[in-house]
């Protein structure tokens, strides 16, 4: 795939290989959505080794949502790639069905597992993290 960013660059899946990586698809106006990124934001996730990625479909205004929902968006853009699939394309290529879906990715961009819902999408992330720990002997 090769998506626009909230932040005006492009990215590819291309992009993404040589290291491990999260693709989340999600939406501003989902609740459950909401609460993955949060979880996801408080994880320190780039302390992990590997990279993670938020795909919309890119039709939300954060303006027209509320302050807390705003808040969310511009730390979630600070931290991470956000990318824009305004055609439903990628959606439409991973089988993304409901919002939010988790994909973890290996180094070679090829999915290694993947979970749609809220605490499916958190517990794909946390044994993500605990097999980086594994690796680093930790």
């Amino acid at each position: 795939f090769h998506l626009p960013s909230v932040d005006g660059k492009d990215m590819s899946l291309a992009d993404l290989k040589g290291a491990s990586s999260v693709l989340v698809f999600v939406s501003l106006s989902c609740p459950y959505s909401r609460k993955l990124m949060t979880n996801l934001l408080d994880q320190g996730l780039p302390d992990m080794g590997y990279r993670l990625v938020f795909i919309t479909r890119g039709s939300e205004d954060p303006t027209d949502l509320p302050p807390e929902v705003q808040e969310l968006d511009a730390r979630m853009t600070a931290q991470f790639p956000v990318l824009q699939d305004t055609s439903g394309t990628v959606f439409d290529a991973y089988q993304t069905t409901g919002v939010p879906t988790t994909f973890m990715l290996d180094a070679e961009g090829k999915i290694k597992e993947s979970n749609s819902g809220e605490p499916k999408g958190f517990q794909l992330v946390q044994k993500l993290a605990e097999d980086v720990l594994k690796q680093r002997g930790s």
